[in-house]
């Protein structure tokens, strides 16, 4: 990261006008990387995946392909995880959630979210990630 905001930085001086300004080289650097690197990322992973699972359905349909590209535009691997982000939490709230959680527990519902919260299973949470699991459960 470090070399790529240098070099966006010297480009902004060779191009700009006057004195570069470290902070816009840092936002664009990471909205390209979060807007265009990830998002075709993604979507080249996708067909990717819609390519791949055609032919292990053709040649053998006992093979399981992985979404890595919704792995990537989720910024998860873990199912949980990512049951948790599609119910509305946030990354950090979903990773601290799971990370007290014992590995057999799936969450696929707000309803079991709230069954959750109400026999202790999530005691022991920061008070921001309470309220963020708080907010979606109204």
């Amino acid at each position: 990261m470090k070399s790529i905001i240098s070099e966006q930085i010297g480009w902004l001086s060779d191009n700009d006008s006057g004195k570069p300004n470290p902070d816009k080289a840092v936002r664009e650097v990471i909205k390209v990387i979060n807007n265009d690197v990830r998002f075709r990322l993604s979507n080249a992973l996708k067909c990717y995946h819609l390519l791949l699972s055609n032919l292990l359905t053709l040649k053998s349909p006992e093979i399981k392909s992985t979404k890595l590209h919704s792995y990537i535009e989720v910024g998860s691997c873990d199912d949980r995880v990512i049951s948790l982000i599609n119910l509305g939490l946030s990354r950090e709230a979903a990773g601290e959630i799971v990370s007290i959680l014992p590995r057999d527990v799936e969450i696929k519902s707000r309803t079991t979210l709230m069954n959750l919260q109400s026999v202790g299973f999530l005691n022991g949470l920061h008070p921001v990630t309470e309220k963020e699991i708080n907010s979606i459960l109204v």
